[in-house]
């Protein structure tokens, strides 16, 4: 459910070292540490705040069994950390208030969890027919060969060429990053496969740089403009053996793909948070002169690094979940990108 294999042990001590497995530690003491904060003399408005929470880790596909164990993990630190000192008296005011909030955030869950049913019972009424499965646009030769009159091929071309030309204009179109992807469309199946295949990108040897290369390479490639965007001459040519002895080049490549790390890292049962934190990113974009149309380009190159690294792995089911991931980050970073420009632009009517 977190994302981790099913044969991870959990008392494997390389787990320590394993950067996402301790951000996600972090993450969940520090949301016990925030919901003791809301604890005063009035609990009513925290009954709203614990509900809305709740019906939030839809995305997570949590279930209310879940609780007792998240519970008695956080009883197991406690006798752990408290050093002797969780007596009795503190353990029955901690099962009292843990059961308070749980209450609320379960019945937020089983809400939400509601909705959801109805909602698909509704579009079933309606269409009478089940939701067709989307096609791995690598399964089919159709997909890339069209045989309309106006598609002409060029029969030096091999079928290669022809797949990634395709694959390129496949995905510039689904990655335009234009519409709000509502939080309550992310499930947690989607997350999990971001997440998994994202660890087989860091499990490449020197990964930073392999892929840090590759994407800048593949961005220069696709929309020629960003060479100088990025500071570097017109006349770049982006397949310049020579440029992974440039440090500014690699440098810009590995900044790039660890914004995407990053990114991947903050992915977890509550999403909300993250809207604001890519909003005020694509803000500071404004002093790299980044427009809207820049984000379908970057998402084509990123999928391309996958093409090249995932070895075989970015298939279409993981493809579809990075693409509904990435228009969620970029719709938010964009309208932080115009919000900034429109705020320069009035500054300088003043």
């Amino acid at each position: 459910m977190f994302g981790f294999p099913h044969d991870t042990k959990y008392n494997d001590p390389k787990l320590f070292s394993n950067e996402r497995f301790v951000t996600k530690g972090i993450r969940l003491i520090k949301a016990i540490n925030m919901a003791a904060s809301f604890l005063g003399p009035d609990l009513e408005p925290l009954e709203d705040e614990l509900y809305k929470l709740g019906w939030r880790h839809i995305a997570m596909q949590a279930q209310p069994e879940h609780w007792p164990i998240i519970g008695e993990a956080l009883f197991c630190v406690f006798d752990d950390c408290m050093l002797g000192g969780f007596s009795i008296k503190e353990r029955q005011a901690w099962t009292l208030i843990y059961n308070f909030m749980g209450f609320h955030m379960i019945q937020g869950l089983k809400a939400h969890y509601g909705k959801l049913a109805i909602s698909h019972a509704a579009k079933v009424a309606i269409t009478n027919q089940e939701v067709p499965e989307i096609e791995d646009p690598s399964s089919s030769e159709s997909t890339f060969v069209s045989t309309s009159d106006e598609a002409e091929v060029d029969s030096s071309k091999s079928k290669k060429q022809l797949i990634e030309l395709s694959r390129e204009t496949l995905y510039r179109d689904s990655l335009m990053c234009d519409k709000r992807v509502p939080i309550s469309s992310i499930s947690y199946a989607t997350v999990h496969h971001v997440v998994t295949s994202w660890q087989v990108i860091l499990n490449i040897p020197d990964w930073e740089r392999v892929t840090g290369e590759l994407f800048i390479r593949y961005i220069f490639k696709l929309e020629p403009k960003t060479i100088e965007m990025f500071g570097f001459p017109a006349d770049t040519d982006y397949r310049d053996p020579d440029l992974v002895h440039d440090i500014t080049f690699m440098t810009k490549g590995i900044v790039l793909i660890k914004a995407i790390d990053t990114s991947v890292q903050l992915l977890g049962p509550d999403l909300y948070p993250l809207e604001d934190i890519v909003y005020d990113l694509g803000k500071r974009h404004v002093m790299m002169q980044a427009q809207p149309e820049h984000w379908p380009v970057i998402g084509e190159a990123l999928f391309l690094v996958f093409e090249e690294c995932m070895e075989g792995k970015f298939t279409g089911e993981v493809r579809e979940a990075w693409t509904l991931i990435y228009n969620f980050l970029g719709y938010h970073m964009i309208e932080g990108l115009k919000a900034q420009y429109k705020h320069m632009a009035e500054r300088g009517q003043q």
